[in-house]
C-alpha cells in the first residue's frame, strides 16, 4: 500500500487523464432521400455492410416511391406523415428480402426507432397488397395497443381486430380449466 499522506485532494479538480476515444457507433447513412429523419446511428462494425445494401437498394429502386407503391399510399407526403426514413428504409429492406428471397427479416433497431412502426407497415402491406390478413403474436400484452395505435396512425383502417386480455386456458386432456 502506497503513503498517500503527500496528496493534496481537493474534489474541486479533477485530475488530468489522457482517454482514447472508441467511436462505437456512427451516423445512419439512409437509403431513402425522402422524409424526416429520426437520426439513427448504427454500431461502427454494421457501417459498411449496412451501406453497402442501402446503395445496392438504391440502385434498384427509388426507395421511397418503392414503399410508397407497395404500401399504397398515394403521394410520397402521405408517406412521409406515417414514417420516417430509417423506417422506409427497414420497410424496403423487408420488403425487397420476400420478393427476392421468399425469407423474412429480423428487425432489431435501437430502442425509440419505430419496429412496431415498420411492422404496422408490413402488415399494411400484407393485408392492401398481398390480400392476406396477418397474425400479430407479442410477448407483452401493452404491444397490442402499440400495434393498433401505429396502424391507425399510418392510415391503415381494416377494421383490425384487438386482442382482449383474459386468463391462459389450460388444456387438460379433455377437461378445460382457466
Amino acid at each position: 500500500m502506497e503513503n498517500n499522506e503527500n496528496l493534496d485532494l481537493d474534489m474541486n479538480q479533477s485530475p488530468e487523464m489522457e482517454v482514447e476515444e472508441t467511436i462505437l457507433r456512427v451516423p445512419y447513412d439512409a437509403a431513402s432521400e425522402s422524409c424526416n429523419t429520426l437520426e439513427a446511428s448504427v454500431p461502427i462494425g454494421f457501417a459498411s455492410e449496412q451501406t453497402y445494401f442501402n446503395n445496392k437498394l438504391k440502385s434498384i429502386h427509388n426507395v421511397a416511391e418503392y414503399v410508397k407503391t407497395k404500401l399504397q399510399y398515394p403521394s410520397i407526403e402521405k408517406l412521409c406523415e406515417a414514417f420516417a426514413k430509417e423506417q422506409i428504409d427497414g420497410i424496403a429492406t423487408a420488403l425487397y428480402n420476400w420478393e427476392t428471397t421468399g425469407k423474412a427479416i429480423i428487425i432489431s433497431d435501437q430502442t425509440g426507432l419505430g419496429k412496431g412502426r415498420m411492422i404496422a407497415g408490413l402488415i399494411r402491406y400484407s393485408i392492401l397488397t398481398l390480400k392476406k390478413f396477418p397474425v400479430f403474436f407479442t410477448e407483452s400484452s401493452n404491444l397490442f395497443s402499440d400495434i393498433y395505435r401505429d396502424l391507425y396512425d399510418i392510415g391503415l383502417e381494416a377494421n383490425i381486430p384487438i386482442a382482449i386480455k383474459t386468463k391462459p386456458t389450460i388444456l387438460d386432456r379433455d377437461v378445460i380449466t382457466e
